[in-house]
């Protein structure tokens, strides 16, 4: 994919790499939404970063712990969400399951 469209990019190696986990669609479910999470995490670090005048990772102190920490937590948690299309596999079931959870990690990075 082109070098100036990153989430374009994420989005093609998610698509063959589900392809490679096998033909479930509830893993192609849970690959292609990690796109929306990437481009989330970068739009939050480049907003922080503008914001402390720092990137997030070069700040110091109890306010860079944090918001590590607190990026370190939902990274963590959207994983675990994104992970129940490769338990349950199907894709009907990891949809069900993320409408019961009323998709909270899907319209959270939106």
């Amino acid at each position: 994919g082109p070098r100036q469209y990153p989430v374009l990019r994420n989005a093609w190696t998610m698509l063959a790499s589900a392809y490679w986990h096998g033909l479930h669609g509830g893993q192609h479910l849970a690959f292609l939404s990690v796109p929306l999470w990437l481009a989330a995490e970068a739009a939050a670090e480049g907003a922080l970063g503008r914001y402390f005048g720092v990137p997030l990772e070069q700040l110091g102190g109890w306010k860079g712990s944090l918001l590590r920490g607190a990026q370190w937590v939902l990274k963590m948690r959207a994983f675990e969400y994104l992970s129940m299309g490769f338990v349950l596999r199907g894709a009907a079931a990891t949809l069900h399951f993320w409408a019961s959870v009323h998709f909270c990690l899907h319209v959270l990075p939106l």
